[in-house]
């Protein structure tokens, strides 16, 4: 017989009646408890998975610069980085969801953005400075 809930001297020690783990939503292979305190194994099968394009680029006084990443769709989220002294970085350019051109400042100006994308390609666009130094980017399905 499943148990979902003890109780001891009052005091309710493990309660599972309001878990909504099910064996569909569960990676398969692993072993949980449902609600009613059944032992359930996980049946979900993971997908191929999202599709991520990750990497770095030399720059050397250039306002405007490509990044191809082949995954075939539009990505869904995009992070470019520069990374500066020991423990410092700083977001460059990010898009997430259709949110395109999203720009960060430095000095008071707008730094960089992402002029277009598709499913090959990411375009990205300085305005009032160059990029120059090491970049690394996250391209995401």
């Amino acid at each position: 017989m499943a148990v979902n809930k003890v109780t001891y001297g009052g005091e309710t020690l493990i309660d599972l009646t309001a878990d909504t783990v099910t064996a569909d939503k569960l990676a398969e292979g692993i072993t949980a408890h449902d609600a009613s305190g059944a032992e359930i194994v996980g049946t979900l099968v993971a997908s191929s998975g999202s599709k991520v394009k990750a990497g770095s680029i030399n720059l050397a006084e250039t306002k405007t610069f490509s990044v191809t990443h082949g995954l075939g769709v539009t990505p869904s989220r995009v992070l470019l980085v520069k990374l500066g002294t020991k423990d410092s970085y700083e977001v460059v350019a990010e898009a997430k969801g259709t949110g395109l051109s999203k720009e960060w400042s430095a000095a008071g100006g707008q730094y960089g953005s992402i002029t277009t994308m598709n499913a090959t390609t990411v375009n990205f666009s300085a305005n009032y400075v160059y990029y120059i130094g090491t970049y690394y980017y996250i391209i995401m399905e």
